[in-house]
């Protein structure tokens, strides 16, 4: 009977979130994913562009996340049993950007990099949206990476600095090149901004959060199972 705020991934498959949304709806109790990055001020502003159409409608995103980890086969990345890999652990973010931005594509290609143990190393992963746009994700645990995002408007782009995912800076670019850098100030490491959102959502009695409702966790879940079928990556137990 208490509400969740869950750390990301909220769960290993898509078939184990439905049974907690359907859980929480049922006991009228609040559940939510942590997906910190959503509530970033870099986050807001990018959403506040798109919305008012003034750069033209997203054609691509670039998008990374990767860094150097011991290798160590019994530890939580290499673990399957622990839902070990690169994707659930960090190739999350980009498909979540992704969907945030464009919503679920029309097309999915995936391929990984295996480790001894059968967990993802590396994963490439491109999404297509029609005629309309794509969208290539990367991920890895095994290579430092620029970890950084490019949102390509019809009329300018976006690039979210160093550590994308994070409390981080951006710069607008116009079509003309003409650039202007944002840095946002706040207090305390970031995680604060969805503990925040989380308090209001139970202040006002709600079971869900408006902007990071349970639909948009099942989607994000059922994108990640797909790619993971796709890159042949299978966590015991977790089938379903």
């Amino acid at each position: 009977g208490k509400p969740v705020l869950c750390e990301k991934p909220i769960t290993i498959t898509r078939g184990q979130l439905q049974k907690l949304v359907d859980t929480a709806r049922r006991k009228k109790v609040f559940l939510m994913e942590a997906l910190w990055t959503r509530f970033l001020p870099t986050i807001q502003k990018i959403i506040e562009i798109r919305d008012s159409g003034q750069l033209g409608p997203i054609k691509a995103i670039y998008a990374d996340f990767g860094f150097k980890a011991p290798v160590d086969h019994d530890g939580r990345l290499y673990n399957l049993k622990l839902g070990g890999g690169a994707l659930l652990d960090i190739g999350i973010y980009p498909v979540f950007l992704a969907l945030l931005l464009l919503g679920k594509p029309s097309e999915i290609k995936s391929t990984a990099i295996l480790s001894e143990t059968g967990a993802d190393e590396s994963c490439s992963i491109l999404f297509k949206y029609g005629n309309e746009a794509t969208v290539n994700l990367a991920c890895t645990i095994t290579l430092d990476t620029p970890i950084e995002a490019n949102i390509i408007f019809e009329n300018g782009r976006i690039r979210i600095h160093r550590r994308w995912f994070t409390p981080s800076s951006l710069t607008i670019f116009e079509s003309n090149e003409k650039k202007k850098d944002l840095t946002f100030k706040y207090d305390g490491n970031g995680y604060h901004f969805e503990a925040t959102e989380a308090m209001k959502c139970l202040e006002k009695g709600l079971i869900e959060c408006p902007d990071l409702p349970l639909e948009f966790s099942l989607e994000l879940m059922g994108l990640l199972d797909e790619i993971r079928n796709q890159c042949g990556i299978h966590y015991p137990g977790y089938e379903e």
